[in-house]
């Protein structure tokens, strides 16, 4: 919630070249075109990527042989 009510404001300066300095500016104006959900989702992904745990392929392929019903 603090960063959608922060890139909303910084959407809402943009004409005023006095705000060029804020911080994250050319992403805050991109993401501040979506509505809140959007933001959400954006969180989540950042949120959730430091705990990725990768499967190899041979894994994968072990699992997709022993559950042929599909």
């Amino acid at each position: 919630m603090p960063y959608f009510l922060y890139a909303k404001c910084v959407r809402a300066c943009l004409g005023s070249p006095r705000f060029a300095f804020l911080p994250l500016r050319a992403f805050s104006l991109w993401i501040a075109q979506r509505d809140f959900v959007f933001f959400r989702y954006v969180a989540f992904d950042q949120l959730v990527m430091p705990q990725t745990c990768y499967i190899s392929r041979s894994t994968v392929d072990d699992w997709l042989a022993r559950h042929t019903e599909v």
